[in-house]
C-alpha cells in the first residue's frame, strides 16, 4: 500500500513517506497559533485538523487534492478523529481550563455537532484524544471523571453513552496519565503514551509507549525512551508504531518522529532537522491512481 505519514512540522501540517523522505507541506500555520491534530479520512481524500487561523480554534476540512481549507465548526475545538467509515468526525470542544466535551458530527460544512459526553474532569486539559473503535460503535479517549485516580483510557458506547475504564488504576499515584490512544487496524489492541512507570509526580512528564487489549488485559510497556514520547500510531498493516520523541532535544520544543515494531524493540529516527519540531504523526494510505 502507498502509505504516508501526516504530521506537524513547526505548527503546519506536512506529509512524508514512511522512510521520512519526500516531505510535502499541506497547510500554512496561522500567526495566531499552530495547527493541531491532523488526520486524513479513511479514503485518503480529506484532511481534518484544528486551527486558530482566524483567532478562534475550530476544525477545518481540506481536500487532499486542492488543499483549500473550509471551516467545519464554530466552537473551541480540537483533537478530530475520523470514524472507520469516514461518515463522522469525533472531536473535543471547550476551554481546556474548564471543561472538555466529546462531540461527533458529519464531515460537512453546516452539519450540527452532537454531544456524546459532557466533560467532568479534574484535569480537563488532559481529557480528549478520542479514537474510534474498529466497529464504529464506541470511542476510546482519556479522562479522569473526578475520581482522583489519574487520567485513564475509557471506552464510551455511542448508543448507551455508558463508560468503561480500560487502563487500570494505580493506587496512590494520582499523577498517572494515559494519553493519545491509537487502535490497531484489527481493533484488538490500543497503543498509548503513559507515565505510569514513574514512582512520583516529580517525573509526571516522562512518557513512554504502552499497549493494552481493548478489554483491558495484557498491559505491556513497549519503550524506555531517554526523553519523552507522544502520539504513538499504528501503521496501516499494524506491524509498526510511529511516534514523536524528545530524546535528541536541546531546547524545550524539539521533537522528532521515530518508528519501531508494534511489539517494541529497535527504533529508527525518520525526521532530521537542525531545529526539529516534528510531532503528531498519523497514517494514511493514498488511493491508487486511476
Amino acid at each position: 500500500p502507498d502509505e504516508r505519514i501526516v504530521f506537524l512540522r513547526s505548527g503546519s501540517v506536512w506529509m512524508m513517506g514512511t522512510d521520512g523522505q519526500s516531505p510535502e507541506q499541506l497547510t500554512v500555520r496561522s500567526l495566531e497559533a499552530a495547527d493541531q491534530g491532523p488526520e486524513v479520512s479513511p479514503d485518503g481524500a480529506s484532511l481534518v485538523y484544528a486551527s486558530a487561523q482566524d483567532g478562534t480554534r475550530r476544525l477545518y476540512l481540506q481536500s487532499m487534492e486542492d488543499l483549500i481549507p473550509t471551516p467545519l465548526t464554530q466552537g473551541i475545538d480540537r483533537d478530530p478523529a475520523w470514524s472507520p467509515d469516514g461518515s463522522q468526525i469525533a472531536f473535543m470542544r471547550g476551554d481546556e481550563r474548564v471543561q472538555q466535551d466529546l462531540y461527533v458530527m458529519a464531515p460537512e460544512e453546516g452539519a450540527t455537532p452532537q454531544l456524546v459526553l459532557a466533560g467532568d474532569d479534574d484535569r480537563p486539559e488532559l481529557a480528549g484524544s478520542p479514537r474510534w473503535a474498529a466497529d464504529g460503535r464506541s470511542i476510546i479517549m482519556s479522562a479522569d471523571r473526578r475520581e482522583h485516580q489519574g487520567t485513564s483510557l475509557w471506552q464510551i458506547n455511542l448508543q448507551s453513552k455508558s463508560m468503561k475504564r480500560i487502563t487500570p488504576i494505580r493506587n496512590g499515584a494520582p499523577w498517572t496519565r494515559d494519553h493519545s490512544p491509537s487502535l490497531s487496524p484489527d481493533g484488538k489492541r490500543i497503543a498509548f503514551s503513559s507515565n505510569r512507570h514513574n514512582s512520583s509526580g516529580d517525573s509526571a512528564d516522562d512518557y513512554d509507549i504502552y499497549s493494552i487489549a481493548v478489554d483491558g488485559s495484557g498491559l505491556t510497556r513497549l519503550s524506555d525512551d531517554p526523553g519523552t514520547i507522544a502520539d504513538p500510531v499504528y501503521s496501516s498493516d499494524g506491524s509498526r508504531l510511529y511516534f514523536a520523541s524528545t530524546r535528541i532535544r536541546t531546547t524545550g520544543y524539539e521533537w522528532e518522529i521515530f518508528v519501531m515494531a508494534a511489539g517494541g524493540g529497535e527504533q529508527k529516527r525518520l525526521t532530521r532537522e537542525a531545529r526539529p519540531e516534528n510531532s503528531a504523526p498519523s497514517v494514511i494510505t493514498l488511493p491508487k491512481a486511476k
